[in-house]
């Protein structure tokens, strides 16, 4: 998803649909916060104490190749062990198990030199990101939310659980989960750990295997509600970036392409909608050796003979 070049974060559009944005300690520092957050923050969005200092600060980006900061400085990981450990404990709020812990980074040793390289590590990650955000107990282990602490995969995450509690009606986003949803959107860099792995656990492997699709649905989702919700308004200029991303993450995805169509005939460029089409036909009958759905080819003669689709059809 990197490489896509498209921007995604709120632009004038979005002005007065009732969320600000900028960083907030607490909420992921990516762009979000309630408004009486907000208002708790000083101009920079970092809260001080009532002295006057600002509080410790961790950043964690699991968007991307992995990395943390403390304090705004970028933290240097040595063993690719303790960078795993950092994400697995970053991407939930939960304790985790020492024996889950051993056997997720070290799948192929005995329970005893499993449990005594979990305690290095946990050593080395305190001395690394600081131990007190670590949470060490017995038998679990924890990176619990507290404020200071961002996280982007968790902010992606509650922003998308809060904006699926409200009811809507298909391709419907009320004023507060339009822009909620943008700025998730917008924290999907990349994949998640993109490009890195610990060949020495196959099972943590397999966890960011997982991970990474099940993310990607998430993004697809959110993306699919984004640009048809900015369709339902009207805003097909906002809607279009939403739906390019959507239809890169699968090229074959047919709803995607006529949702791209559709935008480029309510936006007046049939060019656009034409070259979007024969991309279709080319990338089926390349990859899949098939060709459109009649609900596809329906679209594009509808479309071809400038009668203007004000819904949005079999997405």
């Amino acid at each position: 998803m990197g490489g896509l070049g498209l921007e995604t974060g709120l632009s004038d559009g979005y002005s007065g649909l009732g969320l600000e944005t900028g960083p907030i300690d607490g909420y992921g520092g990516f762009g979000w916060a309630p408004a009486a957050v907000r208002a708790k923050t000083g101009p920079s969005g970092v809260r001080s104490n009532v002295r006057g200092a600002s509080m410790a600060v961790l950043n964690i980006t699991l968007f991307g190749p992995p990395r943390a900061a403390r304090d705004g400085v970028l933290v240097s990981f040595h063993r690719g062990q303790t960078l795993a450990l950092l994400a697995y404990l970053a991407a939930a709020d939960r304790p985790h198990s020492r024996d889950a812990l051993a056997t997720l980074l070290w799948s192929e040793q005995a329970e005893q030199p499993a449990h005594a390289a979990l305690r290095r590590i946990l050593y080395d990650l305190g001395r690394t990101v600081g131990k007190e955000w670590l949470e060490i107990e017995d038998h679990h282990v924890a990176l619990p939310a507290r404020p200071g602490l961002h996280v982007d995969v968790r902010c992606f995450c509650t922003l998308q659980a809060r904006v699926s509690t409200h009811g809507h009606a298909p391709y419907g986003l009320c004023d507060d989960c339009l822009p909620a949803l943008s700025e998730a959107a917008s924290l999907y860099q990349d994949d998640f750990l993109a490009g890195f792995s610990l060949k020495s656990s196959t099972q943590f492997d397999a966890w960011l295997t997982l991970t990474t699709e099940s993310l990607r649905l998430e993004l697809a989702a959110a993306l699919e509600k984004l640009a048809g919700a900015l369709f339902a308004r009207r805003r097909y200029d906002l809607a279009l970036p939403h739906a390019r991303r959507w239809l890169a993450l699968d090229p074959l995805h047919e709803p995607s392409h006529r949702l791209l169509m559709q935008l480029y005939a309510m936006n007046g460029d049939q060019a656009a909608v034409v070259r979007q089409y024969k991309q279709c036909i080319r990338l089926l009958a390349t990859e899949l050796g098939i060709q459109p759905s009649p609900e596809t080819i329906d679209l594009y003669h509808k479309l071809a003979s400038n009668q203007r689709v004000l819904q949005v059809e079999g997405v």
